[in-house]
C-alpha cells in the first residue's frame, strides 16, 4: 500500500490511513490505571504531537524506542487528548492501534526543535500556557534547599538563571528531580557557590511555576532536562547532555 507522508500539523481524527516521519524528541512514562509510556514526536517543520500506549501491547510495534532517533510511523487514529498534562499545542494525540507500525528512519536533519521562550516573558506573567518549553541562560546561583533547617527547607534545588539582558528568572527543581539535577551538576565540575565562569545551560521541558510570589520555572517530572556545558563555549554544538530523566 502506498503511503503518503503527512505532516504532523494536519492529523486529525477520522481516519486511520496516517504516515509521518517524526523524531522522538522525548519519552517518559506516566500511570494512569495502567503505566503507559509517552513520546513527544516532531517532524520536520517542527510541529508536535504526543502519544500515550502500553508497552508491548501492539503486536506490530518495535519493542526498542530511542529518544532522538527519527522512524516512519503507519497506520494510527487521531483522537481527542486523554493526558492529563500535556506537552504540545497540538489539539490531538496519536492512539496506536494493532495495524500501527514504527520503522526505524534515517536521521532527516540534526535539529533539536528546540522551543525556546523569553526570561522576561515569563517574569511578566506573558506565559500562561501549561505546555513545557525550553530555555537557556547562564546559571548564576544553586541554592539546595534541602540542606536548610525549620522552616526554610524544601526538598528542592533553587537556580538562578540569567540570559544576556542581565536579566534573571528563579527555577525550581523539586522532589527526585532536585537529587538528580545536583548529581548531574556536580558531576559536570560545578558547585553552589560561583566565584567566576558561570555555566551556560538548556532547560527542556520545563513549565511555568511560582517562587516566593513571583512567576519562574518549575520541573519535578521524568521528561525534564538539562544541558550544560563544561567549558567557556556557549554555542549548543559544544554542549553536553546530562541524563537525569526520572
Amino acid at each position: 500500500m502506498e503511503f503518503r507522508v503527512d505532516a504532523i500539523a494536519d492529523l486529525r481524527p477520522g481516519r486511520t490511513n496516517w504516515c509521518i516521519q517524526a523524531k522522538v524528541l522525548n519519552s517518559w512514562f506516566v500511570t494512569e490505571f495502567f503505566q503507559k509510556r509517552v513520546l513527544l514526536l516532531a517532524d520536520t517543520q517542527g510541529n508536535t504531537i504526543e502519544v500515550a500506549f502500553l508497552p508491548e501491547t501492539y503486536k506490530k510495534m518495535r519493542k526498542y524506542i530511542y529518544d532522538g532517533d527519527w522512524y516512519e510511523i503507519r497506520i494510527f487514529k487521531v483522537i481527542q487528548p486523554t493526558l492529563r498534562e500535556r506537552n504540545t499545542h497540538h489539539p490531538f494525540q496519536i492512539k496506536f492501534t494493532d495495524e500501527s507500525t514504527m520503522g526505524l528512519f534515517s536521521p532527516v536533519n540534526q535539529k533539536h526543535y528546540f522551543r525556546f521562550e523569553d526570561l522576561d516573558d515569563i517574569s511578566r506573567g506573558r506565559i500562561t500556557h501549561p505546555i513545557s518549553f525550553d530555555v537557556c541562560g547562564c546559571v548564576v546561583g544553586v541554592e539546595d534547599r534541602r540542606l536548610l533547617e525549620g522552616a526554610n527547607a524544601a526538598n528542592e534545588v533553587v537556580l538562578t538563571l540569567l540570559n544576556g539582558r542581565n536579566e534573571t528568572l528563579k527555577c525550581r527543581a523539586l522532589d527526585d528531580y532536585a537529587a538528580r539535577f545536583i548529581n548531574a551538576w556536580e558531576a559536570l565540575g560545578c558547585h553552589l557557590t560561583f566565584t567566576s565562569e558561570p555555566v551556560f545551560c538548556i532547560l527542556r521541558f520545563w513549565k511555568v511555576g511560582s517562587y516566593e510570589g513571583a512567576p519562574c520555572l518549575f520541573a519535578n517530572l521524568y521528561k525534564t532536562r538539562f544541558r550544560g556545558n563544561g567549558t567557556s563555549q556557549g554555542d549548543v554544538s559544544y554542549l553536553k547532555t546530562l541524563d537525569i530523566t526520572i
